[in-house]
């Protein structure tokens, strides 16, 4: 399988760990690992790798309007909740970091069943670098999410494109990414079976009003990286 590949493999580690993955591909990733040790050994290279920085993160407390907003996610209706009661933001970093592994937050829990398959894609600024822009679509679907982990500086009327590559082929023009920072959900013109068929590398350049729509991209690409398919 071509996500077993070390490079790949490790950047999808790497994402799976630090929590970029969509919800989709992250139980997709999850579940493909219950079956590949090397996966698995991968997870916890990185978790020893970022374990470490736990120690050197100070304790931040969110606004209350957080705890308002997990409580109503929860149903909680109790006029005192109870992390308002337990002085969470207290305890150590290492402690914080023990809740999360039991919690299964970090390490895998309970395999789930009937993950959709997607495509995902890992892009960075230089090849093995950390991704620096996350996407990923159901194959059925005709949506592609997209996360900016770190947001591209933009001038007015300049736009980010995104580019997929296959092999002795040129760029073919996905689409105009909606934000440069952030969260944003992408339109794909068909099917991402149909979009992403033959593409195993996908790219992002920065082009300027009335380029936007080209073809084929005007400038070099600031961001690139594989595209997998996650079945």
């Amino acid at each position: 399988m071509r996500y077993l590949k070390p490079e790949l493999l490790n950047q999808l580690a790497g994402a799976y760990v630090l929590g970029t993955l969509s919800t989709l591909a992250r139980l997709r990733f999850k579940n493909l690992a219950q079956a590949h040790p090397d996966m698995k050994r991968a997870v916890i290279e990185w978790e020893n790798r970022l374990t470490p920085l736990a120690a050197s993160v100070p304790p931040v407390m969110p606004p209350k309007r957080v705890w308002r907003a997990i409580s109503a996610r929860l149903g909680v209706t109790q006029p005192k909740a109870w992390f308002e009661k337990f002085n969470f933001w207290s305890m150590s970093a290492q402690l914080v970091l023990g809740v999360m592994l039991g919690a299964g937050i970090v390490h895998f829990i309970a395999k789930d069943e009937g993950v959709p398959e997607s495509y995902v894609g890992f892009l960075s600024i230089t090849p093995g670098a950390a991704p620096t822009v996350h996407a990923s679509a159901m194959r059925k679907q005709t949506a592609l999410f997209v996360k900016m982990i770190e947001p591209v500086a933009l001038v007015a009327g300049q736009h980010l494109v995104l580019w997929g590559i296959s092999k002795d082929n040129p760029p073919k023009r996905i689409g105009i990414i909606p934000a440069a920072s952030g969260k944003s959900l992408m339109a794909l013109s068909a099917p991402a079976d149909s979009t992403f068929k033959g593409i195993t590398i996908l790219a992002i350049s920065v082009e300027s009003d009335g380029k936007g729509y080209s073809m084929a991209p005007m400038g070099e690409f600031v961001v690139q990286g594989p595209c997998v398919k996650l079945w």
